[in-house]
């Protein structure tokens, strides 16, 4: 009797655990995670959220600023930014992460047709490198230049250039409007040996505060 009872209690243990293998819903998948790059083109300061889950501790977003190793969750979900202090939703935008991908996620505006996402292709550690991001709203293409070896032309919103190697120090820049040659920004930037820039645009054209068009720098990688 008990080699009977044994035997059946293991048969139901078995066929248990079959019934869960073959059942995908009810099969823990672990959560796969990556770092990106979230850089806030905006006039608001910001939360960032994933699934309903704030991803920033600490501190906010702010105009202009970026987080260069944002945790998110792979594959496809939406990606939802509240502005700082405030409960509604502001954006919520659907976007697909690769785990063998590198991405900055960049919001130009306060919807989600103006929240985009750039597969980054990272250049190597052996010089200086920038590039160009339009992320300013606007109609028109712009043109940039930066120092001698930099120039590109129609670059519309949402779009960026390659990575492109340049001289590290002092260099000019100048940011034109395409339709009339109209100069938006220009002035100096101060380069770091072996340093990975991306310049972007901001802001809207005859916009005022922090929606004002200009023109920022930051560190993707040093």
């Amino acid at each position: 009797m008990k080699v009977g009872v044994l035997f059946l209690c293991f048969m139901l243990v078995a066929t248990v655990l079959v019934s869960c293998s073959k059942a995908g819903d009810d099969v823990f998948v672990p959560t796969r995670t990556t770092a990106i790059v979230v850089i806030n083109a905006g006039p608001d300061t910001l939360n960032i959220y994933q699934k309903g889950t704030r991803l920033n501790s600490g501190s906010n977003l702010l105009p202009g600023g970026q987080y260069t190793s944002l945790q998110v969750s792979t594959g496809s979900s939406n990606f939802q930014f509240k502005q700082a202090g405030r409960a509604e939703l502001l954006i919520d935008a659907p976007f697909t992460i690769d785990t063998a991908a590198a991405y900055t996620l960049i919001v130009g505006g306060r919807s989600a047709d103006k929240v985009f996402l750039l597969r980054d292709t990272l250049p190597e550690k052996d010089t200086t490198y920038i590039r160009f991001v339009n992320a300013s709203p606007i109609e028109s293409t712009l043109e940039v230049s930066v120092g001698a070896n930099f120039k590109y032309q129609r670059v519309a919103f949402k779009k960026a250039t390659p990575f492109i190697p340049v001289v590290n120090g002092k260099v000019a820049l100048a940011i034109r409007q395409t339709s009339d040659n109209r100069l938006l920004a220009d002035g100096n930037l101060t380069l770091t040996k072996n340093y990975v820039y991306t310049l972007f645009t901001k802001g809207v054209i005859g916009g005022t505060g922090t929606n004002a068009f200009g023109a920022r720098i930051l560190v993707t990688r040093q």
